[in-house]
Formats: structure tokens, sequence, C-alpha cells
């Protein structure tokens, strides 16, 4: 099921994006969890390690968010979780490329907080010649989440957006 639609559906506490073609920690849910419980921040994140054609060639470690880095520096939904309070007061981001770093970009910038870092590898993100992230040139679209499913799950709308960049 694609991200977009599953948010849709999610009825707990937290959101955490789980993707078929990233390699997640056997407790990266609990750790990441454990340590948003106790802060009040909205989202929690920890380290991704990085392969690029099978060889690990650096690690996405950062002590705080912060939303003035330059796009595409290496974040990936699958180093967060958080709270679902914030799908109902954040816009959604849809794009080809991107797309995680605007949605943390935009939940920031929202909530002015900082977020819970938890110093532990809980994601791996293999970067190879077929990725579609990498052949695609960056297509924003952000969609209030009230509005999704009057936009987006509209038939006559979805040639509008690429269904497959947001799964």
């Amino acid at each position: 099921m694609p991200r977009a639609v599953g948010i849709t559906h999610a009825t707990g506490e937290y959101i955490a994006h789980i993707d078929d073609d990233i390699w997640m920690s056997p407790t990266k849910i609990e750790t990441l969890v454990s340590a948003l419980e106790s802060s009040p921040a909205k989202l929690c994140y920890g380290n991704m390690s990085i392969f690029k054609q099978g060889v690990q060639t650096g690690q996405s470690r950062v002590s705080n968010w912060n939303p003035t880095l330059p796009q595409g520096w290496g974040v990936d939904g699958s180093q967060f979780i958080y709270r679902a309070d914030v799908y109902e007061r954040v816009p959604l981001i849809f794009c080809r490329r991107g797309c995680d770093w605007n949605t943390a970009k935009s939940i920031r910038e929202h909530f002015d907080i900082d977020f819970v870092h938890v110093d532990e590898e809980v994601s791996r993100y293999f970067w190879h010649d077929s990725n579609r992230s990498l052949r695609e040139e960056t297509k924003t679209l952000a969609i209030h989440p009230k509005k999704f499913e009057q936009y987006f799950l509209n038939p006559k709308n979805r040639f509008k957006i690429n269904y497959e960049a947001v799964s």
C-alpha cells in the first residue's frame, strides 16, 4: 500500500514509515517510540547508514534536524517516527524526490520544536542504478490531510501526480 494511502488508515498514536526496500533495525520502533514518549517533541529519528552500489559510503547522523539544510542531504522517512496528531495539522508532502526531507522540514517549521535524536542505526538506505528517485526531477505537491481523499483518491485527479512516487 502506498505510504500516503496507509497514513489515512492509521489509527495508532504514532506513525512510522516502513518501506519495503529499506532495511529496518528490529528494535527501531520500540527504540524511537520510547524516546518520543519521554519528550514533548513531535518527531524522533535515528541514524541511517547509506550504501551505494552495495558499499557503505556514509551515515546520516545529525544531532538536531536543521530545516536550512539543502534538499537531498540523505534523509529517509524510515529514520523517523512522529506523533499521529502531526498528520492532522501538517500538510502531506508528495513528490518524486526529497519527500521525506520536505515532510520533516514541514513538521519542524509548523511545530517549531526540536526533534529527538537517538544515536543508533535504525535503517539502511541502498542507492543503486535503478533507484527511481535518483533519476527523477523534484516535483512537490503539498496537500492538507482533509483534502487528501478529495484530491488524491479521486480518479479524475490521479493523472496529475505520480502515484508510484509516494509508495
